[in-house]
This record gives C-alpha cells, sequence and structure tokens, in this order.
C-alpha cells in the first residue's frame, strides 16, 4: 500500500506526521509506504485542485485515489480512516467488526 501526501506546506508536514502516527497506532506503518510526493502531473492525474492531499495507491489491485484534499484531519480522524479502509491487525484475528478477536457474535470469533 502507498499513500501519498501532496503538497510543500507547513499543512503538508503536519498531514505526514499525523498519518505516520496513525498508522503506527493501528501497526499498519510496516505494511505501508508513505510518501511526500507533489508533481504536476501527479496532481493532474488525482484532479487536486487544493492542499495538501491525501492520495492512496494499491499496485496489485490497481487501485489508485484522491481520499481528501484541502484538510488536515486530527489524527483520531485519520485513525478512524484507515481502520474504515484497512483495519487494524488486531481485527484481522476476527469478525471484522471486533477489535480483540473474540467478539462472540459470529462463527468467526
Amino acid at each position: 500500500m502507498l499513500i501519498r501526501i501532496v503538497g510543500t506546506s507547513p499543512d503538508t508536514e503536519t498531514l505526514l506526521s499525523r498519518v505516520q502516527a496513525s498508522l503506527e497506532e493501528l501497526g499498519l506503518l510496516s505494511h505501508t509506504t508513505v510518501e511526500l510526493y507533489d508533481t504536476p502531473e501527479y496532481r493532474e492525474q488525482m484532479k487536486i485542485t487544493q492542499l495538501p492531499a491525501l492520495c492512496i495507491e494499491e499496485s496489485s489491485i490497481d487501485f489508485r485515489d484522491m481520499i481528501f484534499e484541502w484538510v488536515t484531519p486530527e489524527q483520531s480522524e485519520l485513525t478512524s480512516l484507515f481502520i474504515s479502509l484497512f483495519g487494524s491487525e488486531e481485527q484481522k484475528s476476527g469478525c471484522g467488526t471486533c477489535t480483540s478477536g473474540g467478539c462472540d457474535t459470529c462463527s468467526t470469533c
């Protein structure tokens, strides 16, 4: 998984830091590449008009999308976003809705 933070302002650095902290909190940082990336061609391809922007790419399924632009969410908001997009390491052992791997509400747990 590749997460690209687009822009060059101090808000871009703040967004990068929060994204990395959120992924670390979820145990996903080692499975994800996070980088600052800003070229006019990339902005045009992703239809980015406001900065900073956050884009996610996954080459194995040919997925590429701008998730949001022109905002710098709080770390807790980013953590919620990443849980909804990717799940967390803890969730992978359960049904996907529990966090401990033993919700006792489905046959998987």
